[in-house]
């Protein structure tokens, strides 16, 4: 009795005292040691893209924490492109990286938010130079004057909110948030608008942006569409039901250069596919969510700039399944028989 006694107060005496624990890191992946094979494949970006990137975004991601055992920026920048690229687990990608899962979720919105606030790529062409140019892009593509871009929504699936749930659920019977694009005849994006929920209608994405409102102030510049948005001065749309040769020309002419902006969403997702559905769905709320597509599309237009090698684009068929839309102004019923009767 007397010695459990004393092994019960030794046990005690050693739970009291404080002995200190060593704590031991994972071996941490750098670019170095990525083989120039693996490099596109794993993370989008080439060698020397990548190196612009982390000159970009390294200051913003470069902390301090306490103990001195920081995550180095080049590491942080590979954990977050893994993430968009791959779509992957925080923990598979924690293990290839080196770092803790918990690191990975607080480096992947920490790179998220650098993207966005450190790469100003997406710029509407307003200035004249700039819109001649997007406009001899699409004339050598369809003979149409004017075109400044093509517009168009894509479904992110995300996970189901706890605020407004049903308000997210798309037309295809998941929870997504719609994200309209404007895209350039090279797929380049020169305009977004991400902060609706998958119930809204493309066209009433378009008519509460502020495009719209500097478009019906630009006497010069065209949009194309497709027959989910109503047709106006400035968004000219196919034709429903042609009856003549005009018609049916101006449908195929109109469907080759609208195409872009559908190619250029199969691109994104193929680059990146953490927004497709193929890749799961974003965990994460819908505001946060919105900024990973902006970062994404950023990192996109990043990867055309430097003329990186155009990934298979997948099929969007969340995309698929056009809501009709029959408003029609005068002005825009003009508008699109000046484009009809073109040679």
């Amino acid at each position: 009795m007397a010695d459990a006694v004393a092994v019960i107060f030794q046990q005690r005496r050693c739970r009291r005292r404080k002995v200190p624990i060593r704590r031991v890191f994972n071996a941490r992946i750098s670019s170095i040691v990525v083989r120039d094979l693996d490099f596109v494949s794993r993370y989008r970006l080439d060698r020397v893209l990548f190196q612009n990137l982390l000159e970009t975004v390294g200051q913003t991601l470069e902390k301090t924490y306490r103990g001195g055992h920081t995550i180095p920026p080049d590491t942080q920048v590979l954990v977050g492109l893994r993430c968009l690229a791959k779509g992957a687990f925080f923990s598979e990608v924690a293990d290839t990286h080196g770092v803790s899962r918990s690191s990975v979720c607080r480096i992947i919105h920490g790179f998220v938010d650098a993207v966005i606030y450190n790469v100003d790529n997406i710029k509407f062409p307003v200035q004249r130079d700039d819109q001649m140019s997007v406009k001899r892009g699409f004339y050598r593509k369809c003979k149409f004057p004017n075109i400044v871009g093509a517009v168009d929504g894509t479904l992110v699936p995300i996970l189901a909110p706890t605020a407004n749930e049903e308000s997210f659920v798309c037309r295809k019977g998941f929870h997504a948030i719609n994200c309209q694009a404007v895209a350039s005849s090279d797929l380049r994006f020169i305009d977004i608008v991400a902060k609706w929920p998958g119930s809204s209608h493309d066209a009433g994405v378009f008519d509460n942006s502020v495009l719209k409102d500097y478009l019906e102030a630009d006497l010069e510049a065209v949009l194309l569409g497709d027959s989910g948005y109503p047709l106006r001065r400035y968004l000219i749309t196919p034709i429903l039901h042609p009856s003549n040769e005009n018609e049916e020309r101006y449908n195929r002419r109109h469907k080759t250069a609208r195409e872009v902006v559908e190619r250029a969403f199969g691109v994104l997702k193929s680059r990146f596919r953490c927004l497709h559905r193929s890749g799961g769905v974003l965990p994460f709320s819908p505001g946060k969510s919105c900024r990973f597509f902006l970062a994404c599309c950023k990192l996109h237009n990043l990867c055309i700039d430097n003329n990186m090698p155009l990934p298979d684009a997948i099929v969007c068929a969340d995309d698929q399944g056009i809501q009709q839309n029959q408003e029609a102004t005068r002005p825009g019923l003009t508008t699109r028989a000046q484009y009809i009767q073109l040679p």
